[in-house]
């Protein structure tokens, strides 16, 4: 968040009961959503990688910005982190049957 504290998504849980809704809306019927999660191991430097992509970041910051965060990701990653680390990943799904 030092990086952009003004991005909407941070400390986001990767839910979207949004989409519920709008089965709803549109007149699905047995209308269920599930999440669960994943272990996914990195590289440091593949993180950063996928860090430096994220909307939080690549898209939203200038690319001097984007370097500082680079640089910050990678102190932190070999102060901190295992190479490889495991991140947790949710994968959420929402499903329906379109009523006749």
């Amino acid at each position: 968040m030092e990086h952009n504290p003004g991005w909407p998504r941070a400390g986001w849980r990767g839910v979207h009961p949004e989409q519920v809704k709008t089965l709803d809306y549109a007149g699905f019927v047995e209308v269920e959503s599930f999440s669960y999660v994943v272990d996914i191991k990195f590289a440091h430097e593949a993180w950063r990688g996928r860090m430096r992509t994220c909307n939080g970041v690549g898209s939203a910051l200038d690319s001097e910005a984007v370097e500082r965060f680079d640089a910050d990701l990678a102190l932190l990653l070999a102060a901190e982190f295992d190479d490889p680390l495991t991140v947790p990943h949710r994968v959420f799904a929402t499903s329906g049957v379109k009523a006749p």
